[in-house]
């Protein structure tokens, strides 16, 4: 009697082992899938601060006295009037813009090791008119073995919308 109680007792504690395996296969599984989601998310969002920063930052190009002037105001003057110039350094508006945002971006992606390109552009379009006033690119473009994660920014303007974007590709 007693070895069949034994037997019994082992038979009931493997399968509470098999059990408690289960659940944590489960649970490890569960928390892959949602880290991988999570990480997806962040880089979208990451990308959008990016964007958001780099539009708001102030430059060192006075185009209207006595204010400098952001990135953001830069593409609409550079849209309005391409000939326009800084007038502490006299460099043209729209060369100024590119030069800066190409020394920015590098040094702004440079914290995230895993980005292996990036660009950024500003222009404007409608039925007849598209006018490229920003595009910055850096990096090796590769598909294969990365993922696109981008963002974009509307500037209202006289005219109409300038759509500013950046795209990143992450390395998987």
């Amino acid at each position: 009697m007693r070895s069949i109680l034994q037997k019994r007792g082992q038979q009931e504690i493997a399968g509470f082992v098999l059990i408690v395996l289960l659940v944590v296969v489960a649970l490890l599984v569960f928390l892959v899938i949602s880290a991988k989601k999570e990480t997806v998310a962040a880089s979208d969002k990451s990308i959008e601060n990016l964007l958001s920063s780099l539009m708001s930052y102030t430059s060192e190009c006075v185009v209207k006295e006595p204010s400098y002037e952001s990135i953001r105001e830069l593409i609409q003057d550079c849209y309005k009037d391409n000939s326009k110039k800084c007038k502490n350094n006299g460099q043209p508006v729209c060369e100024y813009l590119n030069e800066t945002v190409a020394v920015m971006l590098p040094i702004l992606l440079k914290t995230e090791s895993s980005v292996s390109a990036y660009e950024m552009r500003a222009y404007y379009e409608d039925d007849d008119v598209h006018q490229e006033i920003l595009n910055v690119k850096g990096g090796r473009y590769n598909l294969t073995n990365g993922s696109p994660f981008g963002a974009s920014e509307m500037i209202s303007s006289e005219d109409g919308i300038i759509k500013t974007t950046i795209t990143v590709i992450v390395e998987n």
